[in-house]
């Protein structure tokens, strides 16, 4: 309980709460932000000093020793402490948020009273107090339970509405990824219809990550809002997505890898903060929304089907069984970041492709979960998926797939790599043929129309292994063409 408050002068007042600023340990973070080092209880905190955690710390131990302070007294202690810290000799600090690496070890904050976190070695895991490393917590972050051992994979996907275990198995690999801090990350994209338990799984991957008050976010409107929004939390979730523009589509992209991004400290100033962007992200809704091939290459794709009437359960009582499981699925998770630091270093890719990190972990840690090769599967499945979602909403490129199988089908003795060459006006009589014969519809009416739209088809061509190429022949009239072939 505090102290009766006591009168004081203003001068006095201040020089007091200084004494009190003055007990913590300031640094810089590597984002150039003033913190302090505070402990309370035996645990160390921390916080950020342009922030409402400083004042409110200064406030309350203030109140602890009767003292009474002012707005002005505040904000005059929080300036000459930030500049403290901005120049102090200590080296810059790297402060995390929810997970942590040093020495080749992994840290998991659980972010409870006792500021207690996971321990994850090759060897095994353990919950400590005290971390070797700097956390910060941020509001809305949620407290994670202590892991249990003795789970099985059933605990997690008796719960979910998943149609396959290489579902299952990338989603586990996606979880495990996620409880270490270094990139790139994929990105997850969960679709479906109405009734398929979409925001169900989505609420339940972040519960088992990085649970916090706002699981589910509206898609961002602008690139600053989508930025605004990684920088808060370790996993962000945003549900019921349609269709994501082309450059927030680009931004989503250079997330995944790690990208930066220049804000305003403050509406009122002009200096830039960067920003330094690397999170995993899960979007949903009923259309799959990913049509870009960039931000394809980085991505995870689930289809849910409709939940059948006799299976459905109310909320509460999902949520009540994901609570008495949620210790042991984490723990099994906890074995799985165990396998992947004790194998990576032993898995060879046969192919490299841009999420090669993701790759390796997920091979290092999947026998803890499943048999071997059972993600590897999964992953190639899991990228076909997408092709096959951007043919059926590409006409043109279906009827050309289908060309080229019927050119090399016809064909007496195959030479060389070209499966079709011709003017633009005989590709699209051709076209029109498959139109007519094999009901492929929503062809271009001309030869103008068509140019522009192969121009938008030719990554799906390509990840079809098909490569089709602008011509022009020698005569005078020098006839547009295009020649169709294998990659």
């Amino acid at each position: 309980m505090p102290k009766s408050l006591k009168k004081s002068t203003p001068a006095n007042s201040l020089k007091q709460l200084y004494k009190i600023a003055e007990s913590g340990v300031y640094f810089t973070s590597t984002r150039d932000e003033p913190f302090v080092e505070i402990t309370r209880k035996g645990h160390k905190r921390n916080i950020p000093v342009n922030g409402k955690q400083f004042s409110d710390w200064l406030r309350n131990e203030a109140l602890n020793v009767g003292l009474i302070v002012t707005g002005s007294n505040v904000r005059d202690v929080t300036e000459t402490m930030a500049a403290k810290a901005s120049f102090s000799d200590m080296p810059r600090q790297i402060v995390f948020r929810r997970v942590a690496s040093k020495d080749g070890n992994i840290f998991y904050d659980l972010c409870n009273d006792q500021y207690e976190a996971v321990e994850i070695r090759p060897d095994g895991w353990n919950i400590i107090s005290n971390p070797p490393v700097r956390f910060q917590r941020l509001d809305g972050m949620g407290e994670m339970p202590h892991p249990k051992t003795g789970g099985t994979i059933s605990d997690l996907t008796d719960l979910l509405n998943l149609p396959s275990q290489g579902d299952a198995a990338l989603l586990t690999a996606f979880c495990v990824h996620c409880l270490q801090p270094n990139g790139p990350f994929p990105l997850v994209v969960i679709n479906g219809s109405k009734g398929s338990s979409k925001s169900t799984l989505t609420r339940t991957l972040v519960g088992l990550i990085d649970p916090n008050t706002d699981p589910l976010k509206q898609f961002p409107r602008s690139q600053q809002d989508l930025a605004i929004a990684l920088d808060e939390r370790l996993l962000v979730a945003f549900d019921n997505v349609s269709t994501i523009n082309h450059s927030t589509s680009d931004m989503m992209a250079r997330i995944s890898t790690g990208a930066s991004f220049s804000a305003r400290k403050l509406f009122t100033d002009k200096e830039l903060i960067k920003i330094n962007l690397n999170n995993p992200i899960i979007i949903n809704g009923i259309p799959q929304s990913v049509d870009q091939p960039d931000l394809a290459d980085r991505a995870i794709f689930i289809h849910l089907d409709a939940i059948k009437p006799t299976k459905r359960i109310r909320a509460e009582e999902y949520w009540e069984k994901f609570s008495e499981v949620q210790p042991y699925i984490f723990g099994l998770l906890m074995d799985g970041v165990t396998a992947m630091l004790a194998n990576r270093q032993q898995v060879e890719l046969a192919e490299i492709d841009r999420m090669a990190d993701f790759h390796v972990n997920a091979v290092a840690s999947e026998t803890a979960f499943w048999p071997v090769g059972t993600f590897e599967l999964a992953y190639q499945s899991t990228k076909q998926r997408w092709h096959d979602s951007q043919i059926s909403k590409a006409p043109l490129a279906e009827a050309i797939i289908k060309l080229f199988k019927m050119r090399k089908e016809k064909a007496e003795k195959w030479t060389g790599w070209t499966a079709w060459t011709g003017t633009v006006k005989d590709l699209l009589n051709e076209l029109e043929y498959l139109n007519e014969n094999y009901g492929v519809s929503n062809f271009p009416k001309n030869e103008e129309q068509l140019g522009k739209i192969i121009v938008k088809i030719k990554p799906i061509l390509h990840d079809n292994g098909i490569g089709i190429e602008s011509t022009r022949d020698s005569t005078v009239r020098r006839t547009r063409g295009y020649r169709i072939y294998i990659l």
